[in-house]
């Protein structure tokens, strides 16, 4: 507990850091003084209709790589469940020890009280040094998790999915029952969902590795606390981590927090499939 309460302090002091270099930032773009009733209304029906904006060429696109990309962290479920859980192997428990540490805390403070707490000390901090960009981070992050979070929940609903921890197989899918309980509620992984939510859209704001790599550090090892703990598949994580990111990417940009639009661009050539995602 001491060393994931060390690794928390230096989080927090790397952000804060970030967030204080960029007190007067000229390049902020963001509207002026928008009521947050406005702007949740907005950005809720800007999401929504996100679908509808897609040219057909794309959405095949998006369709054929999601298909791809799926297939694959399926076929990755079984191996990675092992290596998580192999523990006769003690050098390889303790890496993954070390790199899931951050993600304990954060489960053990619980992600909700973390995700309110953090974005009310980045509002209460702007509106003290009358700093609206930082301010609009704060509940454009809130709003982000919110969002994506309704996303994951249902399709949480959708796809009924066993957790490893329940049944141990990653083919074990019960739609629409609206009975199964929570451990039939494995696909996406809602604490990875909104840990890239709420990292992305502070990382997309402040344009510093001091901020991006302690943002995305806490946010990755989330995802693999949530496969070393039984709780989730990769493929379950991988599809969290995408919905909390675009989503997290989506409203930071449209809400004039960055002008840097997310790209996921697929690599296939040499005989090497891949995925370019730009942060």
């Amino acid at each position: 507990m001491k060393r994931c309460s060390v690794i928390f302090l230096i989080f927090c002091i790397c952000s804060t850091g970030g967030f204080c270099q960029d007190l007067e930032d000229p390049a902020y773009i963001g509207e002026l003084n928008p009521s947050y009733a406005e702007q949740f209304t907005g950005d809720l029906v800007y999401l929504a209709k996100t679908p509808f904006r897609w040219k057909n060429s794309d959405a095949l696109k998006l369709a054929g790589l999601t298909a791809v990309t799926a297939g694959l962290m399926i076929t990755l479920d079984y191996p990675v469940h092992e290596q998580f859980h192999d523990r006769e192997s003690y050098a390889a428990t303790d890496g993954i020890n070390t790199l899931t540490a951050p993600g304990r805390l954060y489960d053990v403070v619980d992600p909700h009280l973390f995700i309110l707490g953090s974005s009310a000390l980045m509002m209460g901090s702007g509106a003290l040094f009358q700093n609206s960009k930082l301010t609009d981070t704060g509940f454009t992050a809130l709003e982000a998790v919110f969002f994506s979070a309704m996303t994951t929940n249902f399709l949480k609903l959708v796809a009924g999915r066993g957790r490893p921890l329940y049944n141990g197989s990653n083919d074990s899918f019960d739609p629409m029952s609206f009975e199964a309980g929570n451990l039939e509620r494995s696909f996406p992984s809602g604490h990875t969902t909104k840990a890239f939510a709420f990292a992305t859209v502070i990382a997309s704001s402040y344009d510093s590795p001091w901020v991006k790599i302690p943002s995305y550090a806490l946010a990755g090892s989330v995802a693999l606390q949530r496969i070393e703990s039984g709780s989730h598949w990769i493929s379950d994580v991988f599809a969290g981590a995408a919905i909390g990111y675009f989503v997290g990417k989506s409203l930071a940009q449209r809400n004039g927090l960055t002008d840097k639009p997310a790209k996921l661009t697929p690599i296939v050539k040499g005989g090497q499939l891949g995925l370019n995602v730009r942060f």
